[in-house]
């Protein structure tokens, strides 16, 4: 027996002191007859014997003994071995009943030879006494006469005289034998099997029988049921006809003995296309002994229907066996009945009838049918009307009456009983139970009273069930919410039952809909060459985009409205096969370092670890090796070899890698400036084969060291031959690769991750991958033949200003390996590859209608959209890298790759001023709305503000000091803030006034590639490369949503001017303008202000958690508070359809399912004031809650249907609070 657990929502007591038990209780004999009771009053039942009962409950908890009564507050009263007195408990807790009660007293009725089928799915076996105009009147052998109205009939089916039950499920196994003892069991009234095998029995000889269940299963549905076999049920047996279910596949098979051999012959086979989705049904199989037909019928729907033709066979045996063919496959036979009857009676098909028709049809038991359009009939004749005429039938002669009628009707009743030996089941509300029958009121047929020793089950509360399973998914829906995934929401809640859906349904699918954006164009506007910028212009229709081809567009949707040229694409080149993670950043060696002239050699390996790794070996060629030996080498040769002081022997980290392998050259390999190449294959491949072994020249194998020439500090083999080691880590899969970059740093280094960084290519890679740029990684364990390592005598990492001072280190030699070590200078260089974050500008004025250029010549441009090619304003010294505008007055603000800066006067074309604050390129330039100020970022980190009357520098800030990017910068509609971002950077607010940090916007995600200000001024945005939008409220810095556009490799983003719209573009240069949800789901009344509309911060912060208690009464009798279903004490309040409950009486703002009495969701908490009223809004769209500072919030619900901004005033709001209906 299971132990009851205590239940949250189950109050599991004794009666309270002065409280009254039910005034008779029955004698009850629980376990038999010979089981000991105690003496009873004289006018209890003698008699009734009561077996072992049971009540679950909805945790899935049950307790065994027997049910007492259940009085008129709902509570049920069970007895139980551990207890002398009875037990209470809340109804509303039960989910079901199984009763075991027997009147051996019970005089037996007549057989039921009538069988009806109610809309609404009921069925009962019944007496038939008359029928007329508009009611069937029958008898049920337990209860007095009924009265159906015809218009909640299905179908009359007149039984056979011989008509018989012979098995229900509730009389369990004990009768029947099995395969095995683990294939079948009876639990609960039901065939429950989890293994492959039989169980089966003989019935008495019956020539026609039917067989009835529920099925449900988890897997697959491998049933097979054998008819007039010649088993007993331990085995298979040889003869009879097998009926199988494979899945959504139906056979017949007759399996028979024909001469003394076992034949298997196909009667019929199909497909049953509703089974391929579904893991229930409801089944019913005729089988015909003479007539050797069978009838399948699923869902009352007649799917098969197949006949033996044969004479060479007779079906003689009389045992039934239900076969798991599925292995391991769970099933579960409900409500299984099995009957029998002798004659040729056999269900005829039934005739179809028109859609519209509103007749019932006839069917005879010669297998004729035809229509009525009245009927009426006593216990012996029936009176037809048809279209031909009235006649009289004899009662004998009628088969079945089906009523017009179409699915089921969805009638919500709270309770349903299951009867003893397949009488039917019954749906209704329940009104009472006491100790010796169950009273209800039924939907077809209105009150009627039951005795309890005809119920074999009860399903209890299956309304609050229903409304249980809605909760969970909005729960479900509430929980994919808060790991931000809106469309697993909106699944949820669109597969929630609709006839229970309410406010808090619409309010999820509203909170859905603003993590959700919709796409509403997606196009490719620079196919050919790739795209380098893309943004709006001047309105959420109209799209300038720039190209790496040095061409501009202006678009409206697909339509391209002009286009033109601004700049020579060879004026600046992106490398070929340039990969997303090299974006560019200042880096600085603070120290001089050496690195081996060449890879390590098998030779020089081999003399220090006294062995070769290496598959090819020849002295002259690299050493083949792993992360963990080159590891390994070095703390050996720091045993033998004393380096100086601070300094060690290791591996060079990436930056220093790169830094020697670029020995000042700023283009795709050593000896290569930016833009001297063409940007083509041959090109490439024509310079690196003079510095290093790739796929198209090394034979396929690596080559002896020195073979190739030295780059500019004298190293040879930096690129190619083999992968060689740096001793960074890298997460896996080298994701980490887009989340490392800060420009500005010192000696950078990486010590997280479980791979190790590989740089330089190797002898079987292309071109594209021996770049300097290109980074690779592995994991530290792998040897392969491509890969080695380059020595370095480098500063202990981690360790700062111990190094020994080597002003001007030289070269320097391992004697006893010959090994020649190169010194490197300390300096600073751009580490990566050039991108479109420097690329030539143009863009468009305030309001769209004219273009400004900034060519990779330098040369400042203007034109319009009409045609006319680009006027040449100023040429300054470098390549324009970043381009800004303001209107009143018009003025021009360009940064350039040399890291100067240039104000210039549009409308006197004369340049105001130069400055060169910045030591690398200028990445970002923005004047401040205003104007007043104007601010410029570069790559070495840092952002200068400058002040455009006294063109002064006002401050400077260092985004390396604080570990940041500041690749863009942007202002605040206010001007008051600056917001600062870079790829792999937690964007960042500083205060524009003073320069000073105020908060980095950190939010868990990270992986960000671009952020920008909100139009609204409010919120930071920001996305990842994997196309996740974030939103962070800019007072609080709290992340409060996140949008995912289902785009991969996302590298910007731009809000139309209103904020309604954005544009994303990605690194294959797609673009997709996306409508962009409202971000306002709260509107908050302020005691002196107007309405506005606010994000749900609360929501946003919070993983739902459980309120203090678990139910609403006991929430508020904890408080001493009454309430009821019309009554609501202040500080809480019914919703107009009295299914919600909302409280405030402790500060907070709760949400609680008035039927469950449930707490549902906390709306509010520890806001900046306490809730202290609430209210349902007259419609119920709204939840109105007023905080003690008197703010006003309302709660909107639906998705679209009641925008936030549908209230149009404060007092609005106050009149719902005080139940007025104004709307």
């Amino acid at each position: 027996m299971k132990i009851l657990p205590p239940l949250a929502f189950l109050l599991l007591a004794f009666p309270s002191p002065g409280q009254t038990l039910p005034a008779t209780a029955p004698q009850v004999l629980i376990g038999g007859a010979d089981a000991k009771v105690d003496k009873q009053p004289e006018e209890a039942v003698r008699d009734l014997v009561v077996g072992l009962e049971r009540v679950r409950f909805f945790d899935g908890s049950d307790l065994r003994g027997s049910m007492i009564s259940l009085d008129n507050k709902r509570n049920l009263f069970w007895r139980h071995e551990s207890s002398s007195d009875p037990i209470r408990f809340k109804f509303r807790a039960v989910e079901s009943l199984v009763l075991d009660r027997t009147s051996p007293d019970e005089a037996e009725g007549p057989r039921n030879q009538l069988k009806i089928h109610l809309g609404n799915g009921d069925k009962l076996r019944c007496n038939f006494k008359r029928l007329e105009k508009d009611k069937l009147v029958v008898e049920t052998g337990f209860a007095n006469r009924i009265s159906i109205p015809l218009d909640k009939l299905r179908r009359m089916e007149f039984l056979p005289s011989t008509h018989e039950i012979l098995y229900d499920s509730t009389e369990g196994l004990s009768k029947w034998k099995s395969s095995n003892r683990k294939s079948w069991t009876s639990e609960e009234g039901s065939l429950v099997s989890v293994f492959s095998g039989s169980t089966g029995t003989i019935l008495p000889r019956k020539d026609a029988l039917e067989v009835e269940f529920d099925a449900q299963w988890e897997r697959s549905f491998y049933l097979a049921i054998r008819f007039f076999s010649d088993s007993d049920g331990a085995s298979y047996g040889n003869t009879g006809y097998h009926l199988s279910f494979s899945n959504n596949r139906l056979n017949l098979q007759a399996n028979k003995r024909v001469k003394g051999r076992i034949t298997r012959e196909t009667l019929g086979s199909t497909t049953i296309s509703e089974l391929t989705t579904k893991k229930s049904g409801r089944f019913s199989v005729f089988a015909h002994r003479e007539r050797k037909e069978f009838i399948i019928r699923l869902n009352d729907r007649e799917i098969a229907r197949w006949k033996d033709a044969s004479e060479d066979f007779f079906p003689d045996g009389n045992g039934i066996l239900f076969i798991n063919q599925g292995g391991n496959s769970y099933m579960r036979l409900k409500e299984l009945s099995i009957t029998g009857w002798n004659g040729k009676f056999f269900p005829l098909a039934s005739k179809s009838r028109d859609d519209d028709s509103a007749n019932a049809i006839v069917t005879f038991s010669n297998g004729d049918s035809t229509e009525i359009t009245e009927g009426t009939g006593e216990s012996d004749v029936f009176s037809l009307r048809t279209k031909r005429g009235d006649f009289e039938v004899p009662l004998e002669r009628m088969r079945s009456l089906a009523f017009p009628g179409g699915e089921e009707e969805e009638i919500d009743t709270s309770e349903q009983v299951f009867l003893n030996r397949s009488l039917g089941r019954l749906s209704f509300d329940l009104k009472a139970i006491d100790d010796k029958t169950l009273t209800g009121t039924h939907p077809s047929f209105g009150e009627f009273t039951i005795p309890l020793t005809v119920i074999k089950k009860m399903s209890c509360n299956r309304t609050l069930k229903k409304i249980r399973q809605y909760l969970d998914q909005l729960s479900k829906a509430r929980e994919s919410l808060d790991q931000r995934r809106p469309d697993l929401a909106v699944t949820a809640l669109n597969e929630a039952n609709p006839s229970y859906r309410g406010w808090y349904w619409g309010r999820l699918m509203l909170l859905s809909a603003n993590m959700q954006s919709r796409e509403v164009l997606s196009f490719a506007p620079h196919p050919e060459k790739g795209l380098t910028k893309v943004a709006f212009a001047g309105n959420s229709e109209t799209v300038l985009s720039t190209g790496k081809d040095g061409n501009y567009a202006l678009w409206n949707g697909h339509a391209k409205l002009a286009d033109g040229e601004f700049n020579d694409p060879a004026s600046f080149p992106i490398e070929i096969g340039r990969f997303s993670n090299e974006e560019q950043k200042v880096v600085t060696i603070s120290r001089p370092f050496w690195l081996s002239e060449t890879e390590v050699t098998q030779e020089q390996y081999e003399l220090l670890m006294d062995k070769n790794p290496s598959t090819r070996k020849e002295p002259n060629l690299p050493v083949e090796v792993s992360w963990n030996d080159a590891q390994a080498f070095c703390r050996k040769l720091g045993q033998t070899e004393k380096p100086p002081a601070g300094y060690e022997w290791r591996l060079p980290t990436e930056a220093e890698w790169e830094y020697a392998c670029r020995a000042g050259s700023t283009g795709p390999y050593s000896g290569s400036s930016a833009g001297q190449l063409e940007p083509d294959e041959a090109s490439y491949a024509r310079h690196l084969g003079k510095f290093g072994w790739f796929s198209q020249n090394s034979s396929g194998q690596t080559h002896p060291v020195r073979g190739k020439k030295p780059n500019g500090f004298g190293l040879y083999d930096m690129h190619g031959n083999v992968w060689e080691w740096c001793m960074d880590s890298v997460k896996r899969n080298k994701t980490s690769f887009m989340t490392d970059r800060k420009s500005g740093l010192v000696d950078p280094y990486s010590g997280e991750g479980e791979w190790r960084a590989l740089r330089g290519g190797n002898f079987e890679v292309p071109y594209s991958r021996c770049r300097s740029a290109y980074r690779g990684a592995n994991a530290p364990n792998v040897t392969q033949s491509d890969r080695g390592f380059r020595l370095a005598l480098a500063p202990i990492l981690n360790e700062e200003g111990n190094a020994s001072a080597l002003p001007e280190p030289e070269d320097l030699k391992i004697e006893n390996l010959s090994l020649s070590m190169i010194a490197i200078p300390k300096g600073s260089f751009l580490m990566g590859s050039p991108s479109s974050l420097t690329a030539p500008r143009a863009i468009t004025d305030s309001s769209g209608d004219s273009l400004l250029t900034g060519s990779g010549r330098g040369v400042l441009g203007k034109t319009d959209f009409s045609g006319k090619p680009v006027i040449a304003l100023h040429e300054f010294n470098a390549s324009i890298s970043a381009l800004s505008s303001l209107s009143d007055p018009e003025l021009a603000l360009a940064g350039c790759l040399d890291g100067s800066a240039h104000l210039y006067d549009l409308e006197a074309k004369r340049l105001v001023k130069s400055f060169r604050d910045h030591r690398f390129p200028v990445t970002s330039v923005v004047f401040s709305p205003k104007g007043d100020v104007f601010a410029t970022s570069g790559l070495d980190g840092s952002i200068n503000l400058y002040e455009r009357e006294g063109l002064a520098l006002k401050w400077s800030f260092s985004g390396a000091d604080q570990g940041i990017g500041v690749d863009a910068i942007e202002f605040s509609g206010d001007g008051k803030l600056l917001l600062a971002s870079a790829q792999g950077s937690a964007p960042v607010l500083v205060d524009a006034g003073e320069g000073k940090m105020i908060r980095i916007l950190e939010n868990g995600i990270g992986g960000f590639v671009a952020s920008h200000f909100h139009p609204d001024g409010k919120s930071v945005v920001s996305v990842t490369e994997k196309g996740q939008l974030v939103f962070v409220n800019v007072p609080s810095g709290v992340a409060y949503n996140l949008t995912r556009l289902n785009l991969s490799g996302v590298r910007d983003f731009s809000f139309s001017p209103h904020g309604k719209r954005i544009i994303v573009s990605n690194e294959e240069g797609i673009c997709s303008i996306r409508d962009f949800p409202d971000k306002g789901t709260i509107v908050v009344k302020p005691p002196q202000g107007e309405l506005e509309t606010t994000p749900d911060y609360f929501f946003a912060m919070t993983i739902e958690g459980k309120a203090s208690m678990g139910s609403l009464s006991d929430f508020m009798q904890e408080r001493n508070l009454n309430y009821g279903p019309d009554a609501a004490p202040a500080g809480c309040a019914h919703s107009p359809d009295g299914k919600w409950f909302v409280t405030a009486v402790d500060g907070a703002l709760r949400l609680w399912r008035s039927e469950t009495d449930s707490w549902v969701a906390t709306l509010a908490e520890n806001l900046a004031a306490p809730v202290t009223d609430c209210a349902f809004s007259p419609d119920g769209s709204y939840v109105v809650a007023k905080l003690q500072t008197g703010h006003l919030l309302a709660y909107p619900s639906g998705a679209g249907e009641k925008a936030p901004d549908a209230i149009k005033s404060g007092k609005q709001l106050e009149a719902w609070l005080k139940g007025e209906d104004q709307r």
